[in-house]
C-alpha cells in the first residue's frame, strides 16, 4: 500500500496541474472587443442612441395604378447610409468578417407593401464602402471629417424592391383630371433609436429616377405629374410620395367629348320645321336619351367604387339634363306651330294663329320659338361648363 507521503506528492501534483497555463497548441485564448454608440443629437434635435441614416430612393417604374383597389406596382432602389466611427480604419475584407449583431446595421422594411412583398434577392445583408465618386458629401455628412474609402467611417446597404404597394385614401371627385399621391413608406426595425433622414441637398437629384408609367395594357395610363417628395414622418420612418395625373387626351377625356356631341345632335331637331306631329321631331331626341342612357350605365372602371359624384358623373348628369331640355322644348315648338300644316288637327291650328309671330323664321334660320330654345340652351350650357371649370379649379 502508498505510504502517506506518496499519496500527499501525488495530490500536490494535481493541484499544480489544474493551476498551471494550457500548453496544448489547440487551446487559445483571445478578446472581443464590443462596440460602443455615443447617444448624439440628430438633425431633428432629437436625441439618438444609434447614427443618424439617410436613406435615398430611386424609382425606376410605377405600373397598373388601380384607384379602385388602391393599389399599385413600383420598382425601385432603396439605400442606406450612415456613418459608423466604430469601423475606422477597417479594410473592406475585415468589414465582412465582423460580428454585425454587435456593430450598428440597419434594416427597413416597406410599411405599405401588399401580398407579402419583399427586398429581391441580392440586398445588401452587410454594410459596405461607398464608393469615391460620392466621397465629398460623406465628409460633409460626417462632421467634416476627411476619411479614407477603404478604412473610413462611412457604410452603405442597397436593396431593390418590386412588387405592389397600397395607395392608401384617394379623392376622384376630379376624374378624369385627378392627381393621385402613390407612397413609398419605409419603417425601420431592429435598431433602437434609429433616425431615417432624407438625402442631402446636393444629392437628391442623383437619386430621383425618370418613372415609367403604364398600364397591363402597355398604354400610357399615368404621367409624372411631381417625381420626388421625401419628408420625415417621425422616428424610424420615411416616406416618399410621387404625385401623378392622367393624361388629358386619355380615352377619359373623349368620353366626356361624345357626350357633348350628343347634346348637339339633338339640337338638330330645331331645324325640323316642317314636321305637323310630334313623333317626327322627338325621334331625334329620344334616340339620343336613348344612347345616353346606354353609353352612362356603367361607371369607368377607376370610378366604379366612389361613394361620391365626380366630375365624369357630372358631365354625364349635365348632357342628360340639356337632352331633355331639349325634348320639352320639341314639345312647345310642336305644339305651338305644328297648326301651319294643312293637315294639322283644327286646336292646333287655332294655337298656330296665337302664335303666328313665334313662328315665324329667326335668326337661327328656324322658327322664332327654336330660335329662343336654342339661345336658352346655349347660354345654359355655357354656365354649366363654367361652373365646372371653377369646380375643377377649386
Amino acid at each position: 500500500m502508498p505510504t502517506s507521503a506518496a499519496m500527499f506528492r501525488e495530490l500536490l501534483e494535481a493541484v499544480r496541474a489544474l493551476h498551471s497555463p494550457a500548453t496544448s497548441p489547440s487551446i487559445h485564448c483571445s478578446t472581443i472587443k464590443i462596440p460602443r454608440y455615443r447617444p448624439h443629437v440628430g438633425c431633428d434635435g432629437n436625441l439618438y442612441e444609434f447614427p443618424e441614416v439617410e436613406v435615398s430612393v430611386k424609382v425606376y417604374q410605377i405600373c397598373n395604378v388601380d384607384t379602385a383597389q388602391l393599389t399599385f406596382e413600383v420598382d425601385f432602389l432603396c439605400c442606406l447610409e450612415w456613418c459608423d466611427p466604430n469601423v475606422e480604419g477597417k479594410s473592406p475584407e475585415e468589414l465582412k468578417s465582423l460580428d454585425w449583431n454587435q456593430y450598428f446595421n440597419p434594416h427597413v422594411e416597406v410599411d405599405n407593401c401588399k401580398d407579402s412583398s419583399a427586398w429581391l434577392d441580392g440586398m445588401d445583408a452587410i454594410p459596405r464602402r461607398r464608393s469615391s465618386s460620392f466621397q465629398s458629401r460623406i465628409n460633409g455628412a460626417c462632421g467634416g471629417k476627411s476619411v479614407n474609402e477603404d478604412f473610413g467611417v462611412q457604410l452603405r446597404k442597397t436593396m431593390r424592391f418590386r412588387g405592389t404597394l397600397a395607395m392608401g385614401p384617394v379623392d376622384l371627385r376630379c376624374f378624369p383630371f385627378d392627381i393621385q399621391a402613390l407612397p413609398i413608406r419605409l419603417k425601420a426595425r431592429r435598431c433602437r433609436g434609429l433616425a431615417l433622414g432624407t438625402p442631402a441637398a446636393g444629392a437628391r437629384c442623383d437619386q430621383c429616377g425618370l418613372v415609367s408609367l403604364v398600364d397591363s395594357s402597355g398604354m400610357m395610363l399615368f404621367e409624372s405629374y411631381l417625381q420626388h417628395d421625401a419628408h420625415l414622418k417621425g422616428r424610424g420612418n420615411y416616406a416618399v410620395c410621387i404625385f401623378v395625373k392622367r393624361p388629358f387626351l386619355a380615352h377619359y377625356f373623349w368620353d366626356l367629348l361624345i357626350l357633348n356631341l350628343l347634346v348637339m345632335l339633338a339640337t338638330t331637331a330645331f331645324w325640323d320645321t316642317a314636321a305637323a306631329d310630334l313623333s317626327s321631331r322627338m325621334s331625334i331626341s329620344l334616340t339620343v336619351i336613348l344612347t345616353l342612357a346606354a353609353y352612362t350605365s356603367s361607371r369607368p372602371a377607376p370610378i366604379e367604387k366612389a361613394p361620391y359624384v365626380t366630375f365624369h358623373d357630372w358631365v354625364e348628369q349635365m348632357s342628360m339634363f340639356l337632352v331633355t331640355g331639349i325634348s320639352v322644348q320639341n314639345v312647345v315648338a310642336v305644339v305651338s306651330c305644328g297648326g301651319q300644316n294643312s293637315e294639322a288637327p283644327p286646336y292646333m291650328t287655332e294655337e298656330f294663329e296665337r302664335n303666328r309671330d313665334g313662328c315665324s323664321l329667326g335668326w337661327c334660320m328656324s322658327r322664332q320659338i327654336d330660335c329662343k330654345g336654342l339661345t336658352v340652351l346655349l347660354v345654359a350650357w355655357a354656365l354649366l361648363a363654367l361652373y365646372s371649370a371653377f369646380w375643377l379649379a377649386a
